[in-house]
């Protein structure tokens, strides 16, 4: 049976292979052929079939999260998948594997849950611009109202004079912002079109390479040699564009968001304006007319009345039938993923006491949410029910206000219990909270709201997007400072992994001069996968990677902060990374809790082998990085040949070490 891999090593990456990524594949490809050392053992249980689906599903995910199509995938579907691939063998196997699959579940349901918090945020989102128009409604209730009853006394003069400043403030405000959508619009277009611009270049260059090499292949080693030296220029010229296309479209990206707030706010000021004209049109007919007016005043208010009340019905109608299951859905989801990882956590410990921590925060977010839309709603019909003159319905209002109160308060208790729980699952697994910082934004109050935190997730994508700048150029100064190892185990593998990971790089560099892209590229190229190699198709297939450090994930990452601590989980891996400040930096923290419960799931000494194997594997990448420059390996095919002989000689070494 194939053991299940519950090391919590670097997310690997499925994004296409960038120019000069030289960082080497330390613990994946070490960790990988450890594996590829225990397989074919006994047939495998249902248990541990449905364990090995379900971790494909995962991986399947992972590798759709950092890919441009990422939005497209049906996540939602792989994750009911995978949960109906592991409900059914529940209590199954051995402890390890009911623990694995509960692990497995708890992150499935925590994806499932994304899709109805969203749907959630989205339809409570709508109910409070109801609430903002509702607010509108009112005002001008309470406005003709009181004008009506003062008519015959009141000189509507200088309610004139304000009404049409306050037009015209509206006027200056929305032409400003219009200004503003326009011009950022331009931007977000002209990103998009220089990025287009930028990929068809780089598909003609492509063309072109692609032309040559094929007519390459036909001639003999020296003129085909001298061809694709030719345009090697090109190749990374076509590298180049790409990176600066999909940079640009990145740009864009993040603009969309700051385009559609100004839409909104586009509309709201159009709605206030239209309701500052209509309240101008009728201030000047009640004058006109009197106490005739007065009578078309109030009528006036009985008709934004039942405008109001329509409003109302409506804004606790699609709170009801459209916020409120989502919500519903979210929590069962979210409470069912803290009671799997709660169940894994008495074997698998730090990793799943850290999924329970972050579904509980998840729950605490999705009740604290829903807390403040209800607090917000019954303050608004609080408003409505002591609105003078009293509308129609000013008892339901104020009825409907006090069980909504309780609501959220209900809400507000599970957000604080929530928190509590995410709190001691983080202390538990080992993520410290900064002393001073709340672990949600907010205290919970009557107006709770998550703006406690402010441009922590951005300093953290900021570090992740450097540490991949540096794994792309194989700056392995700043990638070993980038690592805080915690532990003896760790601290040695760190120590002992740094000048492998150097002589990895110089591999790369070497390859890349001699045959214009790195052994790296090389590996995840399909010219690679097509020959046959081995290795080449375990790259293919995600089995092993070149990048050691992770990515950002995209928009889909999720980040936490708390304090001097983050966690970054990218969709589909089922260990978060954790990253801690160090000298007023973020660093990647790598505990030996990684390692906990690996002594049932690999050969005694297995640790200690693979640590002690790369000093051994430094001096064979060294020696490759010789043989390329002197002219003994004439083609990457040669190198990733003489690279696998390495490669077996280490997984001898590995397995004589399991003895």
């Amino acid at each position: 049976m194939q053991p299940l891999n519950t090391t919590p090593l670097p997310p690997k990456t499925t994004r296409a292979p960038r120019p000069r990524r030289r960082a080497a594949a330390a613990v994946a490809i070490l960790a990988g052929l450890a594996t590829l050392g225990m397989n074919g053992c006994d047939a495998p249980s249902g248990a541990s079939a449905a364990l090995e689906e379900a971790s494909a599903l995962m991986a399947q995910l992972s590798a759709s999260a950092s890919t441009p199509a990422s939005r497209e995938f049906a996540r939602d579907s792989v994750y009911q998948r995978i949960v109906s691939t592991l409900e059914p063998v529940q209590g199954q196997g051995t402890e390890t594997e009911q623990a694995a699959a509960r692990l497995l579940l708890a992150q499935a349901r925590i994806g499932l849950a994304d899709q109805p918090f969203a749907e959630a945020s989205a339809a409570q989102a709508r109910v409070l611009n109801r609430v903002a128009i509702a607010q509108g409604s009112l005002s001008s209730y309470v406005r003709l109202g009181g004008h009506a009853a003062a008519l015959e006394r009141f000189d509507p003069r200088d309610t004139l004079a304000d009404l049409r400043e306050r037009t015209s403030r509206l006027d200056r405000e929305r032409q400003d912002t219009i200004a503003e959508r326009d011009e950022l619009a331009a931007e977000i277009a002209g990103l998009r079109e220089q990025a287009e611009a930028r990929n068809d270049d780089a598909r003609r260059l492509r063309d072109a390479v692609a032309e040559v090499r094929l007519r390459a292949a036909r001639q003999t080693a020296t003129e085909a040699a001298e061809m694709l030296a030719g345009v090697r220029g090109q190749t990374r010229e076509a590298d180049r564009l790409e990176m600066e296309g999909a940079d640009l479209l990145a740009q864009a990206d993040l603009l969309d968001p700051a385009l559609n707030e100004l839409r909104i706010e586009i509309e709201r000021i159009e709605a206030q304006e239209g309701a500052l004209v209509r309240a101008g049109d009728r201030v000047q007919a009640t004058t006109a007319r009197g106490t005739e007016d007065a009578r078309t005043a109030r009528d006036e208010a009985d008709r934004v009345a039942r405008d109001l009340a329509t409003q109302i019905d409506e804004l606790l109608r699609l709170h009801a039938e459209e916020a409120e299951p989502n919500i519903e859905e979210t929590v069962s989801g979210l409470e069912r993923a803290v009671s799997l990882a709660n169940q894994a956590a008495r074997e698998l410990r730090s990793g799943a006491r850290a999924t329970a921590a972050q579904a509980s925060q998840s729950l605490a977010h999705t009740h604290a949410q829903a807390a403040s839309t209800l607090t917000r709603v019954a303050g608004f019909l609080e408003s409505a029910a002591s609105a003078t003159p009293a509308l129609p319905q000013a008892d339901r209002y104020r009825r409907t206000a006090s069980e909504l109160r309780d609501r959220a308060r209900t809400h507000r208790e599970a957000a604080e219990a929530a928190d509590q729980a995410a709190e001691e699952g983080f202390v538990a697994a080992g993520v410290r909270r900064g002393a001073d910082e709340p672990a949600l934004a907010g205290d919970y109050g009557d107006e709770w709201s998550d703006s406690g935190v402010v441009g922590t997730e951005d300093s953290v994508r900021d570090f992740l997007a450097e540490l991949e700048a540096a794994n792309s150029r194989g700056d392995m100064d700043f990638i070993a400072d980038a690592i805080v190892a915690e532990g003896p185990i760790m601290e040695r593998m760190v120590r002992e992994m740094r000048p492998f990971l150097e002589a990895f790089a110089r591999l790369n560099q070497i390859t890349e001069d001699a045959f214009g892209r790195s052994f790296s590229e090389y590996l995840a190229s399909p010219e690679a996968a097509q020959s046959g190699s081995m290795t080449a198709m375990m790259f293919a297939d995600g089995a092993m990677t070149t990048q050691i450090v992770p990515d950002a994930g995209g928009g889909d990452a999720q980040i936490d902060v708390f304090g001097d601590e983050a966690l970054v989980t990218i969709p589909g891996t089922p260990v978060p990374t954790r990253l801690r400040m160090r000298d007023g930096r973020w660093a990647i923290l790598m505990s030996d809790d990684a390692f906990e419960g690996m002594e049932d799931m690999m050969p005694e000494g297995m640790l200690d082998a693979i640590t002690d194997a790369y000093a051994p594997m430094a001096r064979a990448m060294d020696d490759l990085a010789q043989r390329v420059e002197r002219g003994q390996l004439e083609s990457e095919q040669a190198v990733l040949t003489a690279f696998e002989g390495e490669m077996m000689t280490l997984m001898m070494r590995l397995m004589g070490g399991g003895d």
